[in-house]
């Protein structure tokens, strides 16, 4: 195991051992190797450059039994299926475990696009430890088949062989993005750019990746996602009701859930306001009005599209052309964008077919029940 899974985990040609000095920590480094090390090891999951391409997600049973551990790793698992995801998953002689998650290798991420996601795993469920992927410097992850500080080895879940595959194959463009989307938590103000550069990145990106002014603001058709919106969250969309509160812990969740998800799929201000008089959108219009003055929910409405924008914006890196796919970058096909106009010729368009155009809510941004990527 160690020698199949340390180098399509490792991020850089090293590994950090917990030798009985390090007071359980993994601080000794050392060069890679394809032999099992005689004691604990980890691998980096950040190159040189502070990018990602693996999503280590690490479940400790410290506080709370291995069973609320298994329970954890089987909620993220399912959301992961939801949007996307391929996960390689692994367990201590402890109890703890490891979800791997091979991301598309040609987006790698930054630790600043994984905040919003690891804050809300961690809100959500209870042994979920996120320190492993805040240190683009020394964040690692130990790798199935190494030794375990408490004797044993860690052991994977399934054969070699499917572990392997999901790393040769790898997830979907965007996983993280549509995880966020899908847990309603796409609110910039929780992962603010460090520094100057990254806020000018960030204004660049919204002009770069936003067409349309005002109400009519909307993702550049180039980064749209065609897909249907999540089952759950048309449910809630049409009926206001919260099926799974491991997911949504309140409306407010779910209310940003939708809106995320539209904004992804093309939606602005204006076309989300005009879909709350639809059927479709019911649920949604009850969400607003349980909390706000009628007078006051386009005024909450617009507030949560802004920062749905502003965020998408940020993550739309992450939803390349399909047009100009790498052969190498692995996924299973994800969502296909459209090829649509470009923002000048949409405006020009005359027949009113387009899917950017009010109306037209269920064809253009995938309210529809379906197939959740």
């Amino acid at each position: 195991m160690w020698r199949s899974l340390a180098p399509l985990m490792a991020a850089r040609r090293s590994m950090r051992l917990s030798a009985p000095s390090d007071d359980g920590s993994f601080a000794t480094p050392r060069p890679l190797t394809r032999r099992l090390p005689d004691a604990p090891a980890a691998v980096p999951l950040y190159n040189q450059h502070g990018r990602t391409v693996l999503l280590a997600l690490d479940f400790d049973a410290k506080r709370h039994k291995a069973a609320q551990v298994d329970a954890d790793v089987e909620q993220v698992l399912a959301w992961l299926h939801e949007c996307g995801g391929r996960a390689v998953t692994d367990r201590s002689t402890s109890g703890g475990r490891h979800v791997l998650v091979p991301l598309a290798t040609d987006t790698p991420l930054r630790v600043d696009d994984l905040r919003i996601l690891l804050g809300l795993l961690e809100k959500r469920l209870p042994t979920f430890d996120k320190q492993p992927m805040l240190g683009s410097s020394h964040g690692c992850i130990s790798v199935p088949g190494s030794l375990c500080r408490e004797g044993g080895h860690r052991r994977l879940d399934g054969p070699l062989a499917t572990a392997v595959e999901a790393f040769t194959l790898r997830s979907d463009r965007g996983v993280v993005a549509r995880l966020v989307a899908l847990l309603g938590g796409a609110d910039t103000r929780r992962s603010r750019p460090r520094t100057a550069v990254a806020v000018v990145e960030a204004a660049l990106a919204c002009e770069e990746r936003l067409v349309g002014v005002g109400d009519d603001r909307r993702l550049h058709p180039r980064y749209r996602l065609t897909s249907a919106i999540p089952t759950p969250v048309a449910t809630f969309a049409r009926t206001g009701k919260i099926t799974d509160s491991s997911r949504w812990p309140s409306p407010s969740e779910a209310r940003q859930s939708v809106i995320s998800s539209a904004v992804l799929r093309g939606a602005s201000a204006a076309d989300i306001e005009a879909a709350l008089g639809t059927a479709d959108y019911a649920g949604l219009r009850k969400a607003y009005a349980r909390y706000v003055a009628p007078s006051q929910v386009a005024r909450s409405l617009r507030g949560d599209v802004a920062k749905a924008l502003t965020w998408a914006a940020r993550v739309a890196s992450q939803f390349r052309d399909l047009t100009h796919e790498n052969k190498h970058t692995g996924g299973r096909g994800g969502p296909r964008f459209r090829e649509l106009p470009t923002s000048a010729t949409i405006r020009s368009d005359a027949a009113g077919s387009l899917p950017h155009r009010r109306g037209s809510i269920r064809s253009s941004w995938g309210l529809a029940s379906g197939p959740s990527c």
